[in-house]
């Protein structure tokens, strides 16, 4: 059984290395990258210096303006039998890092997809946003299959007809909003992108945060 981390990103030097350090039960890592102007291409040299017996395949394809085009293409250069997502501002947790071969090597045949759990970081201190989060709405794992298709611009989701899906409570941790400079950077992109959600200045950066410390052992 192989397993194989497919990642999309754009400019985030800041947070792709501890994102490919959390990869390490992995196969392969599969990055598609949208024409990173920062280090973000650098970072990844860095990693791949660090591991030289960790397997990266990285692509450019011109950002899109369009999720699911990034999404389609990095899964389709996968070769593992299941393929997990991350974004380079995420990073596994270490109870998924240390169980996943095992937890897919037992789950049954007609299981096609997984979901798991999210926590969203809100600063360096590792406190998290325990109302925003918790079970995601979509799979994080699939079985690769010739018919798995990313829709939607932006909030992407595979289109899942008649599949299996079953949850695993394990975490992903979302490091996205600790540096909120950037935060505002996203709201504004998500402002222009039709159907994004986020309409006004504030709908991203200034939720409520139900802030609580996470829990040791999730990292």
């Amino acid at each position: 059984m192989r397993i194989s981390v497919a990642m999309i990103v754009l400019d985030d030097a800041l947070n792709i290395f501890r994102a490919l350090t959390s990869c390490d039960f992995a196969d392969e890592i599969v990055i598609v990258d949208g024409g990173s102007t920062d280090a973000t291409i650098r970072e990844i040299s860095r990693f791949t210096t660090e591991n030289p017996d960790r397997v990266v395949k990285v692509y450019t394809h011109p950002w899109p303006d369009n999720f699911s085009i990034q999404r389609n293409l990095s899964f389709e250069k996968c070769d593992g039998d299941f393929i997990i997502r991350l974004d380079s501002d995420e990073m596994f947790g270490l109870r998924l890092r240390g169980s996943i071969k095992a937890f897919l090597t037992e789950i049954p045949n007609e299981a096609l997809s997984i979901r798991i759990r999210q926590n969203n970081i809100i600063d360096e201190d590792l406190r998290y946003a325990a109302n925003l989060g918790g079970w995601e709405s979509h799979p994080r794992i699939f079985r690769r299959s010739a018919d798995l298709n990313w829709v939607g611009k932006v909030h992407e989701y595979v289109e899942l007809v008649d599949r299996m899906c079953i949850d695993w409570n394990v975490c992903v941790n979302h490091y996205g909003w600790v540096d909120r400079e950037k935060l505002k950077k996203k709201e504004q992109k998500y402002m222009e992108m039709p159907g994004s959600g986020f309409e006004t200045v504030g709908s991203l950066t200034d939720r409520f945060y139900e802030v609580r410390q996470l829990p040791y052992g999730v990292l």
